[in-house]
């Protein structure tokens, strides 16, 4: 039985069909999920991840909107600014400068080296912090601890800010040990710690398991003067909600908001996660509609994200048309995450049309080129068999000037063994590292199989071509595919 949403509950727009995409819903727009594109993980900030982790992080595309297009420009004029002035406006500029690494990966990692190039970290504090902070987000602890040295031996005395940032880096970087002697640190120092700092130590604790711990810490800080935040909770809700303890996760809640903390959006989402693992949809909508509205705290695309990564798992397409028809009378505006969970949805249900429409909304919206959406549909195509779409599609995207990947190699490769190209399965196969991309195991085994089951003479001869390439090129080999090699080999000899 599929997922089914008490959308009595949802506020809809008089006059909007949420089923008929030619009654209002018109161009569509695609929804969401964390964890990849087949939306199947545990949702936002799902499992292996942490509170301070990026809640898109494999449903985005690389390429910035027009949004970070603009923070990108305005971040720009900054250090423009900055280099004909050598001043900054302290914390203002400071501030913007933390913040640069929205600008995205890329983006970040030419800023640094023109800051390091131009010699524009000098004797700055918060230049150096921007760095670090820019690194530690970026996943590169080594480096932001060498600029943490570089700035010491410069005679810059760091701050809690530049302690934050150590934190959250190799937090990230899943570094307990690292994290725990910089946080000595700062007591040592005598600096306060800020609920930034105390939330940090607690993500640290859950990220590596270490969940009593973290809890352990909470309950000090709770009786002490240090400060607290939502995060601290949230962090421990989070790996409570992993593991489907929804008791837990409600009492921590509670807690938190009889220490004084009104929870965040982020923190709801963590509530709602909860309820879904635990079978609870009507409460999890009541979550969205009632309890958010009563605390005053905005609803955000993420939170019907959560809804939405629910009906992509139960391919319950319905309920998500119906689900993002109330999310736009609520004048919500979906991002990426939500627009690519819509294109896999309605994939996966079999509606390539609607999940067509939720891929050109994307690129309406300013996602050029929204790899992500593209290789779901690619798949989705693939699946069903539509292979003229499927070429068409796979035209549009090199037109477009994307990178091909792993991922979409793979939906190229198996529809050709569905038709019946070995050949040219084989000879795609071949292509992939002229594209840059690393065949896997799980690749070489489909067509490997396909040759099998084939059985003639012709393919088990291939079969052991293909094999004897993969071992000259030093391709991954798991022990499927050692099994296959001596299959084909021992019925050649035979």
């Amino acid at each position: 039985m599929g997922f089914v949403v008490p959308f009595s509950e949802l506020s809809s727009r008089p006059g909007v069909s949420c089923c008929a995409r030619e009654e209002g819903l018109g161009s569509v727009f695609q929804a969401v999920g964390r964890k990849d594109t087949d939306a199947g993980g545990d949702g936002p900030l799902s499992a292996g991840t942490g509170y301070f982790d990026s809640p898109r992080e494999n449903l985005t595309s690389d390429q910035p909107s027009r949004k970070v297009e603009q923070q990108q420009q305005n971040v720009k004029l900054l250090f423009k600014e900055f280099r004909s002035s050598g001043k900054l406006r302290y914390p203002r500029d400071a501030t913007k400068l933390l913040e640069a690494d929205r600008c995205g990966p890329a983006f970040m990692r030419e800023l640094l080296k023109e800051m390091q190039g131009n010699g524009m970290l000098g004797n700055f504090l918060p230049a150096y912090n921007s760095m670090i902070h820019a690194l530690g987000i970026e996943g590169y602890p080594n480096e932001m601890w060498c600029v943490f040295e570089e700035m010491q031996h410069g005679g810059i005395q760091p701050d809690i800010v530049t302690y934050n940032s150590l934190l959250k880096g190799f937090s990230k970087a899943g570094d307990l040990s690292k994290v725990t002697l910089v946080f000595k640190e700062v007591s040592r120092r005598g600096i306060t710690k800020t609920a930034v700092t105390n939330a940090t130590m607690i993500d640290a604790f859950v990220r590596n398991g270490e969940v009593t711990n973290a809890e352990t810490l909470l309950e000090k800080l709770k009786d002490s003067e240090f400060e607290l935040n939502a995060i601290a909770w949230a962090s421990i809700m989070h790996a409570y909600s992993k593991m489907g303890d929804l008791e837990r996760v409600e009492d921590l809640l509670r807690d938190m908001q009889e220490q004084g903390h009104q929870p965040t959006s982020i923190t709801y989402s963590i509530f709602m996660n909860a309820l879904l693992k635990a079978g609870r949809t009507h409460r999890a909508v009541q979550v969205l509609i009632e309890d958010m509205a009563r605390s005053g705290i905005p609803v955000t695309a993420d939170n019907y994200n959560v809804l939405l990564h629910e009906c992509a798992k139960k391919r319950d397409l319905k309920s998500a048309l119906k689900l993002y028809s109330t999310m736009e009378s609520n004048r919500v505006a979906p991002d990426l995450v939500t627009l690519n969970i819509m294109v896999n949805v309605a994939g996966k249900a079999g509606d390539l049309q609607v999940a067509r429409s939720f891929l050109n909304e994307s690129i309406q919206r300013g996602y050029k080129k929204n790899v992500v959406g593209y290789r779901t549909l690619l798949a989705s195509y693939g699946r069903a068999r539509k292979y003229e779409d499927e070429t068409r599609l796979l035209e549009e995207i090199q037109a477009e000037g994307m990178q091909l990947d792993l991922k979409m190699m793979t939906s190229i490769i198996q529809t050709k063994i569905e038709r019946g190209r070995l050949d040219e399965a084989i000879e795609t196969f071949g292509t992939l590292d002229g594209l840059g991309i690393k065949a896997d195991a799980f690749l070489a085994n489909k067509i490997l199989h396909a040759l099998q089951r084939d059985g003639s003479e012709s393919s088990i001869k291939k079969g052991v071509e293909l094999c004897s390439q993969l071992e000259a090129r030093q391709l991954p080999m798991n022990n499927h595919t050692n099994g296959l090699a001596e299959l084909f080999r021992e019925q050649l000899s035979n």
